[in-house]
């Protein structure tokens, strides 16, 4: 029995309907991929940032540190001169060498 084109039209909105099913499967499969790689790759980017955050942290806290042991240093260099000087100035006086204003 050959076929009618009544059966050629069911044909081929059977076939239309399976292409267009098929289509939405693949592109709502493609979305899903699509997301999942963005949010993979955003959270390989938070991850990235905040290695570098805690890194840039670190290396300021160790300039901090060493800054403020240079500071003491000099602080306890600078209180020095002055018991120095007091030092010099009576030895200089008892030299006979101090200034006359």
């Amino acid at each position: 029995m050959p076929l009618t084109k009544n059966d050629l039209s069911q044909i081929k909105e059977i076939v239309q309907e399976t292409v267009q099913e098929s289509e939405t499967r693949v592109k709502t499969k493609l979305r899903e991929e699509i997301q999942e790689s963005e949010n993979r790759v955003t959270s390989e980017l938070r991850e990235e940032i905040q290695e570098s955050q805690n890194r840039v942290i670190s290396i300021l806290s160790r300039e901090i540190t060493d800054l403020s042991t240079i500071n003491h240093a000099v602080i306890n260099r600078l209180d020095k001169i002055d018991e120095l000087e007091k030092r010099i100035i009576r030895l200089e006086t008892k030299a006979g060498l101090a200034k006359i204003s």
